[in-house]
């Protein structure tokens, strides 16, 4: 990956484990770039590693609608979304609008 890209994260309570593991794995290359995430998730992640970054409100208190507006304003190069496979819990975010603004932005997005 060329440059420092402004990374943003966030994940499904089921998979938040997955995420901290991959971040874990990942740390060094992650280190090299600006990282975002809904607070639990980005508190996982940061709790599993020696990354820092910015952790925005927890998904279920409009965290996930902070990621987007972020994508919307230019200010996200490449989104991660980690999505339980089995049916969301009642408090899980709803993907389908960060997905939404991610391609009308035209940003990279991953979803394991």
């Amino acid at each position: 990956m060329d440059g420092r890209k402004r990374i943003a994260f966030t994940a499904h309570d089921a998979v938040k484990p997955a995420l901290s593991a991959w971040a874990f794995a990942n740390e060094r290359v992650l280190a090299a770039h600006e990282l975002t995430a809904t607070g639990n998730s980005g508190r996982a992640m940061m709790e599993a590693t020696r990354l820092s970054g910015t952790c925005v409100r927890a998904g279920a208190r409009g965290g996930d609608l902070e990621l987007g507006a972020m994508v919307a304003d230019g200010q996200v190069d490449i989104l991660v979304l980690l999505l339980a496979p089995l049916p969301p819990q009642p408090h899980d975010i709803d993907p389908a609008p960060l997905l939404r603004i991610a391609s009308i932005a035209q940003i990279a997005v991953a979803t394991p």
